[in-house]
């Protein structure tokens, strides 16, 4: 599921800048974070938190790609999550158990 938000910014804001700030926030917050320019006008930030081992298959890993982009005297970001290991999580602890179920549950509203 993909999100679009628009948020003003400052008219010389330098879109490095912007990355390396919410890259430094997220990094503190324990997420790991890796930012990739694309160009002058456009960067890429994927953030994961719990994405292997038994955490991501009980369904409580969390990542999402967010593309940054400058227009003018605002920026374009387009949030698109993951979901593919809460649905698992959510169908295994349908039909098997019901703890897979649970943490499927609690992976989604902690993924959005």
């Amino acid at each position: 599921m993909s999100v679009n938000k628009l948020l003003p910014i400052g008219p010389n804001a330098d879109l490095a800048t912007i990355v390396n700030g919410a890259c430094q926030n997220l990094q503190a917050q324990g997420f790991n974070v890796v930012p990739a320019m694309m160009g002058p006008g456009s960067a890429m930030i994927t953030v994961q938190k719990d994405r292997d081992g038994f955490k991501n298959f009980m369904g409580l890993g969390v990542e999402c790609r967010v593309t940054l982009t400058l227009n003018g005297p605002s920026i374009n970001l387009n949030i698109d999550s993951e979901w593919v290991n809460k649905i698992i999580a959510l169908v295994v602890g349908w039909f098997l158990c019901l703890v897979p179920f649970i943490t499927g549950i609690v992976g989604c509203v902690n993924q959005s």
